[in-house]
């Protein structure tokens, strides 16, 4: 990945949960699959885990949103 991009969305989103940038580009994977993906992990400093929603561009990551998962919608 050479660049992370945040869209508006996101960080409205991550300021509102109170996810900082740093913790989203920690969970993106190193793995480069062109399009848009999904992954959802627990973060010791949040209650429920945290869905990040990207897609992986030619040169770039761009984050759609992140958000927390309530219990029994993961």
């Amino acid at each position: 990945m050479a660049q992370i991009l945040f869209s508006r969305h996101a960080k409205r989103r991550m300021r509102l949960y109170k996810i900082s940038q740093d913790d989203v580009a920690g969970m993106l994977p190193s793995t480069d699959t062109l399009g848009r993906q999904a992954i959802t992990r627990r973060l010791t400093e949040h209650k429920y885990p945290i869905k990040v929603v990207y897609e992986v561009q030619n040169e770039s990551t761009v984050v759609i949103t992140a958000y927390p998962v309530k219990k029994g919608k993961q």
